[in-house]
């Protein structure tokens, strides 16, 4: 599987709200979540989480770990806490399928945010080869 700089809809995206759509291209892959649910997925090397929209969440039917919030910090917004946690959910990358810690968060620029948890996976990390000025590729 090579997932990179895919078409991104717009069209998703509200004119009037803070979105990530204006610095494309953006990394985007679309892994399986739960049936049927495969949500646009930004690469994201930088961040430390993997944060996904509630509304996301609602269509995944993941149990969500109570009590588990925590504050997240945005370079533009400031600071905002998540929802919870998913614990341990199970997402399917092409032939890889990894558990991850997913923060979910009320409203967000994204659907999936996939942070440094994904790319340091063991069974990721052999997938993921960042280039240096260049694209991410999944191969």
């Amino acid at each position: 599987m090579e997932a990179h700089q895919q078409h991104v809809d717009l069209q998703k995206y509200r004119k009037t709200s803070s979105s990530a759509a204006h610095i494309l291209p953006l990394h985007i892959i679309y892994p399986v979540f739960a049936p049927g649910v495969t949500p646009e997925c930004i690469l994201n090397g930088g961040a430390q989480i993997v944060v996904m929209r509630k509304d996301i969440w609602e269509h995944v039917h993941a149990p969500i770990a109570a009590n588990k919030t925590m504050p997240m910090t945005s370079v533009n917004v400031g600071t905002t806490w998540t929802i919870d946690v998913v614990e341990n959910h199970p997402v399917k990358i092409g032939p890889v399928t990894v558990k991850l810690q997913i923060q979910v968060v009320k409203d967000a620029p994204f659907e999936v945010l996939l942070g440094r948890p994904v790319r340091g996976h063991p069974p990721t990390s052999r997938l993921w080869k960042a280039k240096v000025n260049g694209p991410n590729i999944w191969t």
